[in-house]
């Protein structure tokens, strides 16, 4: 089977994907290759940024390779900002990527619009292998486009001392709360510019905090139906909190 320019194989994209979901894991390295894949595989990649984020994935890359000798992948690496932009203009162009990866959310906008292939896969299968809630991003209408390669978390720090000179006692205990505490310890310097955020995420994007906490609400980005959940009453009234 040889990878023609830019098409994208079922099991090529299946193969790369689980590799870096099994190398992730501390799997073992799966060896050999009868040679019946052949070609170029691009992979767009939002993580590994950096220095040392390239020899990571260049170290995952080495154990894929033993499996498929005749397989060159070819790396492309963006951040996160720039990844929206960097998949639309390569689909709009007539070359997407062969492999993408991507964050939570981004799978069945994508897939909706033909863009991404099944990879034939059985969730109840998969279920035995993988954490079932890091499955049902990468699924949409039941069929599986994408498989899971890491998950991180999020935690909530506060200071007892600022705490204690805006008067509170306790973390907040509901939303309602956390956005009170949030005013009540800003701090502002005369000229109105702000001396300390009384709520900061510590993110490098706002979205993945969203994110988390809208699922703590019991919210979901998207409805059965697939529609954008933040459009029902019920999505909408979870997001606003």
């Amino acid at each position: 089977m040889t990878i023609r320019h830019r098409s994208v194989l079922r099991i090529v994209a299946a193969a790369a994907a689980g590799l870096v979901a099994l190398a992730a894991c501390g799997g073992p390295a799966p060896g050999g290759g009868d040679g019946a894949v052949s070609g170029e595989i691009s992979l767009l990649t939002p993580i590994f940024e950096e220095a040392d984020g390239h020899a990571v994935l260049e170290q995952q890359l080495a154990v894929f390779k033993q499996q498929y000798p005749d397989v060159t992948v070819r790396p492309d690496y963006t951040s996160y900002s720039k990844l929206n932009e960097k998949l639309t203009t390569s689909i709009a162009s007539g070359q997407p990527y062969d492999v993408m990866l991507m964050g939570a959310g981004w799978i069945p906008p994508f897939a909706e619009k033909g863009v991404l292939a099944d990879l034939q896969k059985d969730p109840a299968q998969l279920a035995s292998q993988y954490y079932e809630g890091a499955l049902a991003p990468g699924m949409h209408e039941g069929k599986v486009y994408g498989l899971p390669i890491m998950m991180d978390t999020r935690i909530g720090i506060y200071r007892k001392d600022l705490f204690a000179q805006a008067g509170i006692t306790e973390p907040p205990k509901d939303f309602g709360q956390l956005r009170e505490y949030g005013k009540r310890l800003t701090q502002r310097n005369p000229d109105g510019t702000l001396a300390v955020a009384g709520l900061d995420v510590l993110g490098i994007d706002p979205r993945q905090e969203f994110l988390t906490l809208l699922w703590a609400a019991g919210g979901e980005l998207f409805a059965p139906d697939g529609s954008p959940a933040s459009t029902h009453p019920q999505g909408s009234r979870r997001c606003r909190r």
